[in-house]
């Protein structure tokens, strides 16, 4: 899949492109986020299998809200029904459910690798705790588990960042769209990198009034995610 090497900057080009996604129907895009948080809601009641399911539709919902936004760049009207098009639409539907069962493996890993490197170290800090003495200062392999965590959630992200869009709009299957958003996100390593900053600096504006930025921060994310996209893969078809 042919990509483009964009500039830094880019990184902050996306939001302001997001931003005017967003005031084309704030109020839908707001609802998508509540209707998102209310079925993840619902679903971390349900024991055992409910955490199971949210990470396997996620990617389904992703799709949804990246159709809208397809939508709306196309000049056409959304609705709420619009969130749910990757449920309608049998063609994403299935790879975007493997695409969650590749996110639940992946983070599955990273766990067992930071129980593997840190483990030991928690269970001593507990021992500690328990015989009423002062637990040690964090060791090196504390600083070394934390590292190789961080490292391969990085990674991770670079790998998933695309790849929904991929399966929708090229008809990559998962694990090849994974690969394509992993190699394109590191050819864009620097607009990524500012990206990432600039979603730190305005979460901390939006976190001041009671979070209630987030109802705004995020469905312009979203939407800076798919300019993203469009600047990175061309023009969606």
């Amino acid at each position: 899949m042919q990509t483009n090497k964009v500039s830094a900057d880019e990184g902050w080009v996306w939001y302001a492109s997001g931003w005017k996604f967003f005031i084309r129907d704030p109020g839908v895009q707001i609802v998508y986020l509540l209707i998102i948080l209310l079925i993840s809601i619902g679903l971390a009641l349900v024991p055992l299998i409910g955490g199971l399911v949210l990470m396997l539709i996620t990617p389904v919902l992703a799709g949804g809200w990246f159709h809208a936004l397809h939508e709306l760049d196309s000049g056409h009207d959304i609705g709420l029904g619009t969130l749910f098009e990757g449920f309608r639409n049998r063609a994403w539907t299935g790879p975007l459910v493997v695409l969650g069962a590749l996110i639940l493996a992946a983070e599955l890993l990273i766990g067992i690798v930071g129980i593997t490197t840190m483990g030991g170290t928690v269970l001593g800090y507990m021992g500690t705790m328990q015989a009423g003495e002062m637990p040690p200062s964090p060791g090196l392999g504390v600083l070394i588990g934390l590292f190789i965590i961080l490292l391969l959630s990085a990674l991770f992200f670079m790998a998933l960042f695309y790849a929904v869009p991929l399966i929708q709009f090229q008809g990559a299957a998962p694990l090849a769209a994974m690969q394509s958003s992993f190699s394109a996100s590191l050819q864009n390593i620097g607009a990524l990198t500012v990206f990432g900053l600039v979603y730190l600096v305005l979460a901390f504006f939006a976190a001041i009034p009671f979070a209630l930025g987030f109802l705004v921060l995020v469905p312009v994310s979203v939407a800076a995610a798919y300019s993203s996209y469009k600047s990175v893969y061309g023009v969606v078809p």
